[in-house]
């Protein structure tokens, strides 16, 4: 699915992604596949929160840790990988998919006021992608 095919704003991705796991349990990569491309900006958004937050911005060596971070996936967006790389133990993290449905429930009216400023911009000059 291409951003220009896909669902429009946060909320609409969230129940995509809800609706689109199979089974009982989903693990991260699901989750992962299932995003896509547009599961960078998620990941660079929480990292970057991390490291604005009072009590984790000033702890030593954090900045580093999180500036590191964010260097890696902006690299991986770079060379066109379909989604973020983790370690494996990362990806077979596993978790009823009642609990996936009851996290979308609780973020969608933040991904509402989210979906104002965070949204897919250049959709007709994206590259090709795999999503």
């Amino acid at each position: 699915m291409s951003v220009r095919n896909g669902p429009r704003n946060i909320t609409q991705l969230l129940d995509c992604v809800v609706h689109q796991v199979d089974g009982e349990r989903v693990t991260l990569e699901d989750i992962l596949r299932r995003l896509g491309t547009r599961s960078y900006g998620p990941g660079l958004f929480l990292i970057s929160l991390i490291s604005m937050l009072p009590p984790m911005s000033i702890t030593p060596g954090l900045p580093v840790i999180t500036g590191s971070v964010t260097l890696v996936l902006a690299a991986q967006l770079l060379l066109l990988r379909p989604y973020p790389w983790l370690p494996r133990r990362l990806l077979r993290v596993s978790f009823a998919r009642e609990k996936l449905e009851r996290v979308v429930a609780r973020a969608r009216p933040w991904a509402k006021h989210l979906g104002v400023v965070v949204r897919p911009r250049l959709t007709t000059a994206c590259w090709p992608c795999s999503d």
